[in-house]
């Protein structure tokens, strides 16, 4: 069944009726039917760089070919799925559980992560049990002021809360075996995952739950080069390899331009054509976790260049460029196996080679 779109409405301002309502009454627009206010506010919090597209998972709004389209899911060719249940934080770090399918979506951004499985069971307020366990990686987190023992098939610990809402982690590798925690005081929002990073918080009962991958994409995304992209962006985990927050591509791994946090948690501007890479400026300083940062991308034939904090790379002069994309990604590459781990705040597609000036303002 296609999807109905009912159009909000805006009244305008006084000073704006009085040039078309000499009769007191209230004139209406309906937002959806041209950019409107939020074309003005985005090309506002673009530092006056007007978007083709643009995308705010903050507050729920998009906007396709200039367009107003209401809430995000609006944008023609939206595509998310998830077929389990979930959770994010809030920008004041509350936790939020999220249905099966439904976007991990809060004022702090939506939250696009891999695959994991909570293996401890009843896990909003913890209580001792036994785990079995393989010998790899895993990770041990919780919220609240109380303690958690391993013994059995590792030692290692103990992990001690060190307050209701801080979330505390204990990455080990126990031998293969049976695991006990033993739970003292309170501990809530308990997981045990395999993994070597800790992710979000998969609510379990009696039988361990496996949150799948987000896969949050627009097919048909109406761009070409040259054009620009930009990212405003919060990291929740580190995975210790190169992450993809926002891509254009054909589908393919081989031609794609992305915005990337590599492997040295640093931000990028990558662009790859026949599958060779053009190009991977890195700017400034590695990036912190739980830190917003605001990243942006031009991408021309023999001119690549991008900014963070209002501050420029440098460029590349001899590239060319991939083909013209079918996808818009949040989040992911083409093959899906690299997720972010982090919230995408906003994001934007420019129909331009956007200039160096406009880079630095869009990211200042």
């Amino acid at each position: 069944m296609p999807k109905i779109y009912v159009p909000r409405y805006q009244v305008l301002s006084t000073e704006r009726r009085a040039f078309s309502d000499q009769g007191g009454g209230v004139r209406i627009r309906p937002q959806g039917s041209g950019g409107g206010c939020l074309l003005q506010a985005a090309t506002a919090a673009l530092g006056g760089v007007q978007p083709l597209h643009y995308w705010d998972f903050t507050t729920d709004r998009a906007l396709f070919n200039g367009q107003d389209v209401g809430v995000l899911s609006n944008t023609p060719g939206w595509s998310f799925t998830r077929a389990t249940v979930g959770s994010a934080l809030t920008a004041a770090g509350v936790v939020t559980q999220f249905a099966s399918g439904q976007l991990r979506r809060t004022n702090r951004g939506a939250l696009i992560e891999g695959a994991r499985t909570n293996l401890f069971l009843n896990s909003a307020t913890g209580g001792t049990q036994l785990v079995t366990v393989a010998a790899v990686s895993h990770v041990l987190s919780f919220r609240g002021t109380g303690t958690i023992a391993l013994t059995g098939a590792s030692v290692a610990g103990p992990l001690v809360g060190t307050g209701v809402n801080n979330l505390v982690t204990l990455v080990f590798t126990p031998s293969a075996g049976v695991l006990t925690l033993t739970v003292t005081g309170s501990c809530t929002n308990v997981q045990l995952e395999e993994g070597a990073f800790e992710t979000s918080w998969i609510p379990t009962t009696g039988a361990p739950v496996t949150r799948n991958l987000d896969l949050l994409n627009v097919a048909s995304p109406r761009v070409a080069y040259p054009l620009g992209l930009f990212a405003d962006i919060d990291r929740s985990s580190d995975s210790g390899i190169g992450s993809v927050f926002f891509e254009v591509d054909n589908n393919t791994n081989d031609e794609r331009s992305a915005l990337v946090v590599n492997a040295g948690d640093l931000p990028t501007v990558t662009m790859v054509d026949n599958a060779v890479v053009q190009a991977a400026i890195s700017i400034g300083a590695a990036l912190p976790l739980a830190t917003p940062a605001k990243y942006a991308g031009r991408f021309a034939t023999n001119n690549v260049q991008g900014a963070r904090g209002g501050v420029l790379g440098t460029a590349v002069t001899t590239a060319t460029l991939p083909v013209t994309p079918t996808f818009i990604r949040f989040g992911e590459i083409a093959s899906t196996g690299v997720p972010c781990f982090g919230y995408i705040r906003r994001a934007a597609v420019f129909n331009s080679a956007v200039t160096d000036a406009q880079l630095q303002a869009m990211t200042a």
